[in-house]
């Protein structure tokens, strides 16, 4: 556990825009309330969950910028774990040397499974629709 208090977004990008992010978030969560209500139908359960998580995301990260004006992260999965041999990248931290040297939160964590399931729904569902077109002799 680290301590990490977040003015920006994800990684730290955009410091001092706590206003345009908790707009944004606003609009999200709207447009994610939306989609669950017109998006979805009564038993795509992997779907209401997959939203659900987005919207707890976006709420547990909006009401730190309403209250503390910026975000508090504090989990860090891979403290002082460095890449083998010497290697450096880019974003490995100041030395260029750790595997993971972001540290997040559980709302970050919420956001991240509910887009992962999102994507493979819409995927799976972008598939079964083209086996169906085959099947039809469609293009």
């Amino acid at each position: 556990l680290s301590l990490v208090l977040n003015p920006g977004a994800v990684f730290g990008i955009g410091p001092g825009k706590r206003w345009f992010f908790i707009v944004f978030t606003v609009g999200a969560m709207i447009a994610g309330l939306f989609l669950f209500a017109r998006g979805t139908r009564q038993r795509q359960t992997p779907a209401h969950v997959a939203i659900g998580l987005l919207i707890a995301g976006g709420m547990g990260n909006l009401y730190d910028r309403l209250m503390f004006g910026c975000v508090r992260d504090f989990l860090h999965p891979l403290p002082g774990v460095e890449w083998p041999l010497g290697i450096t990248v880019p974003w490995g931290g100041r030395d260029g040397r750790q595997v993971w040297p972001y540290v997040s939160n559980i709302a970050d964590l919420w956001l991240i499974i509910g887009i992962g399931m999102l994507v493979v729904i819409l995927w799976r569902s972008d598939s079964a629709e083209r086996r169906t077109q085959l099947s039809k002799g469609g293009a």
